[in-house]
C-alpha cells in the first residue's frame, strides 16, 4: 500500500494555513477520526500519526477550518454542473484560481474566504456544490488520482458567491418551514412509541450512521423538532444502538438527517454527503416517513440477547443484587458512552424512594397508549395542570408497572419447571416476578442504586467549590448533569481575579443593563447587587443547602420584574419557566410547594402575587434543607431536598411575619415611561431578553462560574456571613461584596420596612398604650374597647366580626405578640401568675433599649420608671428589674 504521508506534508508545507485529516484509503469516504472537519490538522506530527495508524490514507482538506471555499462542479455525463457553471461565469463571473481535478473530471475550485455549506440548486445551482471537505491532489479513488490542473493562488472568494448562496439559503429556509405547528402532543405520542418499539437500531459496522439519519428524518416528516428530536432519540433511541451514539455524534447525525431532508429525496444525495461529488443510492433510507414497512422489520429481526437471572425457591434476595447489578452496569454503559445525554431507564434512591430522571412531554399513558394531558397557556408557556412546561426535566418516583417493564426490556428471567419424575429440572424463560419488583421497590435496605440529590442542566460548582461539568451522574455530589443538545465551553477552573471581574461585568451588562431599578435614600445600589446576588445564585442553587428567595417589586405592571426572575430561570435550564399562582391558603401552598421539592424543580416562581407573602411551609421551605411533609392525597410521609430557587414577583410585595421577612431579598423596579415608549425608545439591550438568554446559555453560565471561581480563590477566607443563610452568604453575597457591590443581604430591609404584619402590630400596640398605658391588662380588658378589637379582627387567621371577637382570640393574638420587637421603645410582656385560667391572665408594656430611646416621648413612662427625684442614668441598670418586681407585686 502507498504511503501517503509525504503527500500530506508537502501539501502543508505548500498551504501552511490549511488544516487535513486521514479518509479511508482508496475511498472519499468515512473519514477515519471523529470530528474530522474541526479537529483537522497541520501539524506534521499529529500527520505523521494519523499516517502510521491508517497507512495508505487519503486526505480531505476541511475547508470551514482551512478559511477556504471550493466550488464542486460535477461535469460527469448527464450531469449539468457545466452549464450551470457557464450560466453562472456569463452573468458574474468566476476569477481564475487554484483548481484541481477529480478522477470522474469533476472541477474542484478553491478560493480563499468563508465558507458556506451548499449542495446543489439549495446553493450555486444544479450540480454544483460546496462541500464541507475535498480530497487533495494525489489522493487515490478507483485506482486514479485527484490531479492539480491550475497551480496558481487561491484567489479571493468574490462577494457575489456570498448573496447567491444566502439567497438559496434563504429558499431553503423558506422550503424546510413546518408545514404544521411542530412537537404536537400527538406527534410526540407517535415518535416515543416508534422509537421504543419500532425503530431499528444502529448497530456498529452494519449502516449504523445512515440508520441513525433514517430515524431521524422520520421524526421530522412526523413533524417533531430537531432539538426535541434529539431528545427524544438520546433517551429512547439510542440506549439500543450498538454501541451507543456519542452525544456530539448522536447530535450531528440527527442534524444532519434534517439538513438533507430538505435537500434530498430518494436516490438523491445522503445525509453523509460531506463530501465532494460523492453518489449513494439511497433507496433504502426514504426521506418520507414509512413506519408501516419499519415495524414490520423490527418484527422480523432478531432481538438482542439479554443477561439472564435465575429465580430459585428461597433465593430470592440473589436475584434482587443480580438484577441491581445488571441494571448498574447497564447505566454505567450508558454514561460512560454516551457522555450523559442518556436519562431514560436510570435507576436513582432518593429519600427513601427508587426514583427515575423524566422528560416532560406533556403526555399520559392510557389504555397502554401515550395520550396529551390538558395543557394551558401562561404567560405564553404551554403548561401542564401542575404549571410544568414542556419538556421540563423531573424525578419521578418508580412505580411496579414501570419497574416490571423495564426489567422485561433488560434481563431475562428464567426458573425451573416442573420435569419428569427423577430429573433435574429444566430452567425455562418466566415473566418479571411480581414479588421481585415489589420487594425491589420496598425493601431499601438493600438497594444498591446510586443516590440522587438533584438534576441539573448545566455545569456547577460542587460543594467544595470544584467544577462541575462533565455530563451524566456525579458520585462526589450526588447530581446527574443532564445538559440536553447544549453543549457547554470548558470551565477555566483557575481564573484570575480581572477576569472573574471581567465576567460579572459581562453578565451584569448584558442581563441587567434594561432594567431600571430603584433603592431608597441610603441603599444605592442594592436592588441591582439583588438581582445579580439572584443570577449568581441559579446555577449554583442546587449545591446550596439553604438559600433566601428572591423577589422582584414594583408599582406597576409591565415594569419588567417577572421577566428578570424568569431570566435566572432560563439559565438553569434554556426554558422559559410559567409562573405559578400564590394562594392565600396555606395548605395549598404546602402542597405547591412539596410537589416541586419532591420532583426535583430546578425553580418554583409565584408571580403577579396579591396576597401576602407568609407562611409556616414556606419559612421551612427557606431555611430547612430538607422538606418533610407527607404525600399528596396519601399519609405516606415526603422528604426531599430544598434547593429548589424560589421566586416572587409582585406590585407592591407584602410580606408577612418575623419569619419570612428575614427570608426574602427583594429587588425594585419602577419605570419612568410606558413599556411602548420603552421599546420605542430603544431603551432594552436585548428586545428579547428570555430568547437571547437561552441563545447564549453557555456563555453565559461560564461566565457566572467565572466570578464565583476566582472569588473562591482570590476572595477572603475569614469573612462572617451576614445572613441566616450561611453556606449562601459565604459564596454569594460575599462575592458581590468583594466585587464592590452592596451587600444584597440589604435588599432585606426594605421588605422588613414594608412588612404588614408587624406594621398591624405596630399600631395595635401604639394604640395599647394610648388607652391603658403601661398598666396590666387583661384579654376581657382589651376586647372590651371597640378601638383594640376594629384592629385585631382583619388580622386573626378566621374571619371574625368585631363585635364577636371572643376571650379566647384575643388571649391567642396577645400571645403572638409577646416578646416581639417592633422598632419601639416598648414592647408586650406576659406577667407571671399563679393561675391559669385565661381570664386572669395578664400582659403589659414594658421598655426596650436605652432610656434615652423613649424617655423625651414618653413622659409617662419616665416618670414611672425613675420617679421625680431620680435620674435615667442612675437607673437605666434597674429597667428590667423594676417591671419584673412590679410585676410579681
Amino acid at each position: 500500500m502507498t504511503d501517503t504521508l509525504k503527500l500530506a506534508l508537502d501539501y502543508i508545507e505548500r498551504y501552511p494555513e490549511r488544516y487535513l485529516f486521514p479518509i479511508k484509503a482508496g475511498s472519499k469516504f468515512p473519514p477515519l477520526i471523529k470530528n474530522n472537519l474541526e479537529d483537522a490538522s497541520n501539524d506534521p506530527a499529529q500527520l505523521t500519526q494519523w499516517a502510521k495508524k491508517h497507512p495508505g490514507c487519503n486526505w480531505g482538506l476541511a475547508h470551514a477550518k482551512s478559511n477556504v471555499l471550493v466550488v464542486d462542479v460535477d461535469t460527469k455525463p448527464g450531469k449539468e454542473g457545466e452549464a450551470t457553471f457557464d450560466g453562472l461565469d456569463l452573468i458574474y463571473g468566476f476569477p481564475p484560481t487554484e483548481e484541481n481535478r477529480s478522477p470522474s473530471g469533476g472541477r474542484h475550485l478553491v478560493y480563499e474566504g468563508r465558507h458556506i455549506f451548499a449542495l446543489g440548486k439549495n446553493g450555486f445551482g444544479l450540480d454544483i456544490d460546496s462541500p464541507n471537505y475535498s480530497l487533495v491532489p494525489g489522493s487515490i479513488v478507483g485506482g486514479v488520482a485527484y490531479t492539480s490542473v491550475k497551480a496558481i493562488p487561491a484567489a479571493p472568494a468574490p462577494p457575489w458567491f456570498y448573496d447567491v448562496l444566502g439567497k438559496a439559503k434563504e429558499r431553503l429556509a423558506d422550503a424546510g418551514e413546518a408545514a404544521i405547528e411542530l412537537d404536537q402532543p400527538a406527534n410526540v405520542e407517535w415518535a416515543v412509541d416508534f422509537l421504543i418499539e419500532d425503530a431499528e437500531p444502529a448497530i456498529e459496522g452494519s449502516g449504523g450512521d445512515l440508520q441513525t439519519c433514517k430515524i431521524a428524518m422520520n421524526l421530522r416528516d412526523r413533524g417533531i423538532s430537531e432539538p426535541l428530536a434529539y431528545e427524544l432519540m438520546a433517551e429512547h433511541y439510542n440506549p439500543r444502538c450498538e454501541p451507543p451514539w456519542d452525544a456530539d455524534d448522536l447530535r450531528k447525525k440527527v442534524g444532519n438527517g434534517y439538513s438533507y431532508a430538505n435537500q434530498s429525496k430518494a436516490g438523491g444525495k445522503t445525509a453523509e454527503a460531506d463530501f465532494a461529488g460523492e453518489e449513494i443510492d439511497i433507496s433504502i433510507i426514504p426521506t418520507q416517513g414509512e413506519p408501516d414497512v419499519i415495524a414490520e422489520e423490527a418484527q422480523a429481526r432478531a432481538k438482542p440477547k439479554r443477561p439472564t437471572v435465575k429465580i430459585l425457591p428461597g433465593l430470592l434476595h440473589d436475584a434482587m443484587d443480580a438484577t441491581q447489578a445488571i441494571l448498574i452496569k447497564q447505566a454505567e454503559r450508558q454514561t460512560n458512552r454516551n457522555g450523559g445525554s442518556t436519562i431514560a431507564d436510570q435507576i436513582f434512591q432518593r429519600s427513601g424512594h427508587l426514583v427515575r430522571l423524566n422528560r416532560n412531554l406533556h403526555l399520559k399513558r392510557k389504555g397502554g397508549r401515550l395520550v396529551p394531558v390538558d395543557t394551558r397557556v401562561v404567560d405564553g408557556v404551554v403548561v401542564d395542570a401542575q404549571y410544568q412546561e414542556a419538556k421540563a426535566l423531573t424525578i419521578r418516583e418508580i412505580s411496579a408497572p414501570w419497574l416490571t417493564t423495564r426489567l422485561g426490556r433488560s434481563i431475562e428471567y428464567v426458573g425451573p419447571s416442573a420435569g419428569k419424575p427423577g430429573k433435574k429440572p429444566n430452567l425455562k424463560p418466566k415473566d418479571v416476578p411480581p414479588n421481585l419488583v415489589k420487594q425491589l421497590i420496598g425493601d431499601e435496605t438493600q438497594w444498591q442504586f446510586p443516590p440522587l440529590f438533584a438534576i441539573i442542566e448545566a455545569p456547577t460548582l460542587r460543594a467544595d467549590g470544584s467544577v462541575l461539568s462533565e455530563p451524566g451522574y456525579d458520585p462526589a455530589s450526588g447530581m446527574f448533569f443532564h445538559p440536553g443538545s447544549t453543549t457547554f465551553p470548558k470551565i477555566n477552573p483557575n481564573p484570575s481575579s480581572a477576569e472573574g471581574r471581567a465576567a460579572l461585568r459581562f453578565i451584569d451588562d448584558e442581563l441587567l443593563s434594561s432594567f431600571p431599578f430603584q433603592d431608597a435614600e441610603g441603599y444605592e445600589g442594592v436592588s441591582r447587587s439583588v438581582a445579580l446576588a439572584m443570577l449568581l445564585t441559579a446555577p449554583v442553587r442546587r449545591v446550596l443547602p439553604t438559600a433566601p428567595a428572591f423577589a422582584a417589586d414594583s408599582n406597576e405592571p409591565e415594569s419588567g420584574k417577572s421577566e428578570l426572575l424568569k431570566v435566572g430561570v432560563a439559565l438553569m435550564t434554556g426554558r422559559e419557566i410559567a409562573g405559578h399562582p400564590f394562594s392565600e391558603n396555606e395548605e395549598e401552598r404546602r402542597k405547591a410547594i412539596g410537589t416541586a421539592f419532591s420532583e426535583g424543580r430546578p425553580a418554583l416562581l409565584f408571580d403577579n402575587v396579591t396576597s401576602v407573602i407568609e407562611g409556616p411551609s414556606l419559612e421551612m421551605a427557606l431555611t430547612m434543607p430538607v422538606f418533610e411533609d407527607r404525600k399528596l392525597g396519601s399519609h405516606e410521609g415526603l422528604s426531599a431536598p430544598t434547593n429548589t430557587l424560589m421566586l416572587f414577583s409582585a406590585n407592591h410585595l407584602s410580606v408577612g411575619g418575623n419569619g419570612m421577612s428575614t427570608r426574602i431579598l427583594a429587588s425594585r423596579i419602577v419605570p419612568t415611561k410606558p413599556l411602548a415608549k420603552r421599546f420605542a425608545d430603544g431603551d432594552f439591550r436585548h428586545e428579547n431578553l428570555i430568547g437571547w438568554v437561552i441563545e447564549n446559555r453557555p456563555r453565559l453560565i461560564a461566565a457566572v462560574l467565572t466570578a464565583l471561581r476566582a472569588f473562591i480563590l482570590h476572595g477572603p477566607k475569614d469573612v462572617k456571613p451576614t445572613s441566616r443563610f450561611p453556606e449562601w452568604s459565604r459564596l454569594i453575597g460575599n462575592a458581590l461584596v468583594w466585587y464592590g457591590y452592596p451587600d444584597p443581604v440589604r435588599g432585606g430591609d426594605a421588605v422588613r420596612r414594608d412588612d404588614p404584619v408587624k406594621e398591624a402590630q405596630r399600631e395595635i400596640v401604639r394604640e395599647w398604650r394610648a388607652i391603658f398605658g403601661y398598666e396590666p391588662v387583661t384579654a376581657a380588658m382589651i376586647k372590651g374597647r371597640v378601638e383594640m378589637r376594629e384592629l385585631i379582627a382583619p388580622n386573626l387567621k378566621e374571619r371574625t366580626r368585631v363585635d364577636e371577637i371572643s376571650s379566647k382570640q384575643t388571649t391567642g393574638y396577645v400571645g403572638r405578640l409577646v416578646g416581639v420587637g417592633l422598632d419601639l421603645p416598648y414592647m408586650v410582656q406576659r406577667i407571671p401568675e399563679t393561675s391559669t385560667r385565661r381570664d386572669v391572665i395578664r400582659w403589659r408594656l414594658v421598655p426596650t433599649g436605652s432610656p434615652d430611646d423613649f424617655g423625651d416621648d414618653d413622659p409617662e413612662l419616665e416618670t414611672l420608671l425613675y420617679g421625680a427625684r431620680e435620674t435615667k442614668l442612675d437607673h437605666a441598670s434597674k429597667i428590667s428589674r423594676r417591671f419584673v418586681s412590679n410585676a410579681e407585686r
